[in-house]
């Protein structure tokens, strides 16, 4: 097929490299290139914007199914260390017992835990966000967090506080592409296509999953 190519590359904030997407859409030459409303797209808007639309709300998903949505399922904190010290704290702050849907998550409670607290979330889910990266360029996209504390839940590295129980941060994958992922990126990528009235093809290298893959 002939065509433009586009090598997808996602890799975490230590630069190990997560997945290989390829796509070929001909006729494209540029990530910030406009097109108009066609191919079942509303509004005029560039690839690297639908796709970076696509990363969020991707986000989103996979923090409210912790991980499973894109096959890399998180520990709950019975399953962990956090169980004996910090799960009670938080709880306490909360003011209710903590369940699998608190993972990761700060949304309300009955001090010191409002909306505005839910940072690590909101800053792979809200454009402009405190944390939310988002720079697109002729030939590039970048998406993501900046928080400093994403990449140890990603990554599994590094321990908490000790006033929090000093337990190893467990591993909870936030960069991972999955199936949701894979889907939202390429019927964007077909929409593009459609409204460039061009062929499209897509290849991916198929890595094994993240778990396989860590030193």
């Amino acid at each position: 097929m002939r065509g433009r190519g586009l090598r997808l590359e996602v890799r975490d904030n230590l630069g190990d490299l997560v997945d290989v997407i390829e796509y070929a859409i001909s006729g494209l030459n540029r990530l910030d290139r406009k097109i108009e409303a066609r191919g079942g797209h509303k509004g005029s808007d560039s690839l690297g914007s639908m796709w970076a639309e696509d990363w969020r709300e991707s986000r989103r998903r996979h923090f409210l199914t912790q991980g499973r949505s894109n096959g890399t399922p998180w520990p709950t904190y019975d399953e962990t260390a956090e169980r004996e010290v910090y799960e009670p704290i938080k709880a306490s702050i909360f003011g209710r017992e903590m369940t699998p849907a608190d993972v990761l998550r700060w949304r309300g409670g009955k001090r010191g835990g409002g909306v505005g607290e839910d940072r690590l979330f909101r800053s792979f889910t809200i454009r402009r966000a405190r944390g939310n990266v988002e720079r697109i360029r002729r030939a590039q996209l970048v998406v993501g967090s900046s928080l400093r504390y994403a990449g140890r839940h990603d990554q599994g590295a590094g321990r908490a506080p000790r006033e929090l129980g000093g337990h190893a941060i467990p591993r909870r994958p936030l960069v991972a592409i999955g199936r949701d992922t894979r889907r939202r990126l390429e019927d964007s990528a077909i929409k593009y296509a459609a409204a460039l009235s061009a062929d499209f093809g897509v290849r991916s290298e198929n890595l094994p999953p993240p778990s396989m893959r860590r030193r």
